[in-house]
């Protein structure tokens, strides 16, 4: 083999190591994906202030979370799960009072160089009272009306004293009816939230976050060591040619 012939096929060979290692790239943040009270990705105060990425049911705003009052409700979830932040939103205007509804909250978020079909999309709800989840179109969870309990005790509606978690992938996303799954460019994510007993708060705590592996990676420390190994390879057959 000449030498040329023997340089291309080491630089064909590392090419497939690069590649390789760009498709191996352990995943990352997506940055443009945000849970409830967010602007600019800096949370929000937890009153009156109006959440940028949720939208519908004429806007939503922050709002702090309600203590539990007898016989009327039992207290919001406060802490937050798993070091995760986010705050409890209301539909706009607040005023603590509304009617059945529902209130749909929507918000968008892009896998624009990422690749869609790695992204996990991991989320935790809490939500006064029913509430449904939807993404790009196919609901993908729907929180049960049974077993809910009150502060005295007793099975009534409400249902949002508890966090309700989810971890979505993109085959599950078929299974729910996606076709594809998660695409490239942009999704969307829809809260629908009915008030069981009325008229009352109403409102969402949403912790969302997923994780994908961006197109065209960095390749990990592993793969530069392939392609060392590689190139030092190419060096040294060809000093045998010499």
């Amino acid at each position: 083999m000449s030498s040329r012939r023997l340089i291309m096929s080491g630089l064909v060979t590392m090419v497939g190591i690069l590649a390789a290692g760009s498709l191996s790239a352990a995943p990352v943040t997506v940055p443009t994906i945000f849970g409830s009270g967010f602007c600019s990705g800096t949370l929000l105060p937890t009153t009156g202030s109006t959440d940028c990425n949720y939208t519908g049911s004429g806007g939503w705003i922050t709002e702090p979370p309600y203590p539990a009052v007898a016989l009327q409700h039992p207290a919001y979830v406060n802490p937050d799960l798993s070091g995760a932040q986010s705050d409890w939103i209301t539909p706009s205007p607040g005023g603590g009072s509304f009617g059945a509804g529902p209130f749909s909250a929507d918000a968008s978020f892009s896998l624009a160089g990422y690749n869609p079909t790695s992204l996990v999309l991991t989320l935790a709800i809490a939500a006064d009272n029913l509430f449904t989840v939807i993404i790009d179109g196919s609901t993908v969870f729907t929180s049960a009306q049974a077993g809910c309990v009150a502060d005295d005790g007793s099975l009534t509606n409400y249902c949002y004293q508890e966090w309700s978690t989810l971890t979505l992938t993109n085959s599950q996303l078929i299974t729910d009816g996606v076709a594809g799954g998660f695409n490239g460019g942009i999704n969307t994510i829809e809260v629908d939230v009915t008030n069981t007993n009325v008229p009352s708060p109403a409102g969402f705590r949403l912790e969302l976050s997923g994780k994908a592996n961006a197109l065209g990676g960095v390749p990990e420390p592993g793969t530069w060591m392939l392609l060392s190994a590689g190139l030092a390879g190419v060096a040294f057959l060809r000093r045998r040619r010499a």
